[in-house]
């Protein structure tokens, strides 16, 4: 480690200029610093200080109780950018309570996740618009418009395509992950991060149950889920050109 100590102090400038004002600047400190990361065999657990700081910031703060297939996307994402998801309750008064959603963990993973949730929510929003529409014109969405119930059978079969793209994201970044492993750049659990959040409890994965899935959707959006790209999420915030910055 003592010899790699320049080459870390190197990366650790970089990751600094990566919070600067101009795109251009920061774009070509973080490529530089993921460069520096493969060739050197190195973890961001190498380069971290030892005196860490994390941040708190809430997931997607538009509505508070979240479907279940959305829940799921957020345990995906975080993990993936080795962040912690924290659900805790709000009281609204008689009775009323809402959960809200935050990730906690270094300033960098937790602006990758947020960009990253966000622009999946944009992403699966559209694809799940696209996929409604060539449902409606196939023989099973013309044989349910015609029979009882008709709109609460559209949420399902939504929601069912939402819960295949999530399984799908998953399979995609996995395959990810494994890529960059062969690189040499290796995904290091953030300790400190889980002694910070000693008592705290992780938000689990809840999936739907069976009634509630219809499997031609479902494994219709597991496909397209496999083609989701994060890349494009993190370079359109003009902050990384991949997950290099997430691994802690």
């Amino acid at each position: 480690m003592e010899n790699n100590q320049k080459v870390i102090d190197k990366i650790q400038k970089l990751f600094a200029l990566g919070s600067s004002s101009s795109e251009s600047e920061s774009n070509s400190a973080v490529n530089k610093a993921h460069e520096l990361l493969v060739r050197y065999n190195l973890s961001m657990a190498d380069i971290e200080s030892k005196n860490k700081e994390f941040v708190t910031a809430m997931v997607d703060e538009g509505k508070t109780n979240k479907p279940s297939w959305q829940r799921n996307m957020f345990c995906v994402v975080t993990e993936h950018f080795m962040v912690q998801l924290v659900g805790s309750l709000r009281w609204l008064g008689r009775g009323n309570r809402d959960k809200l959603y935050k990730m906690v963990g270094t300033k960098v993973n937790v602006k990758l996740a947020n960009y990253t949730i966000d622009f999946l929510l944009q992403t699966f929003k559209r694809l799940g618009d696209d996929f409604m529409k060539t449902y409606k014109k196939s023989d099973e969405g013309k044989m349910a418009k015609i029979r009882r119930g008709y709109i609460g059978h559209m949420v399902k079969i939504r929601n069912s395509y939402y819960h295949g793209l999530v399984l799908g994201l998953q399979k995609s970044l996995e395959k990810q992950v494994k890529v960059e492993q062969e690189k040499g750049l290796m995904v290091v659990k953030d300790a400190d991060l889980m002694a910070h959040l000693k008592k705290t409890t992780r938000e689990g994965k809840k999936g739907a149950n069976n009634a509630q899935i219809n499997g031609n959707a479902y494994h219709a959006g597991k496909d397209d889920g496999k083609n989701i790209k994060l890349t494009g999420a993190v370079e359109n915030k003009s902050t990384s050109s991949g997950r290099t910055l997430a691994i802690a």
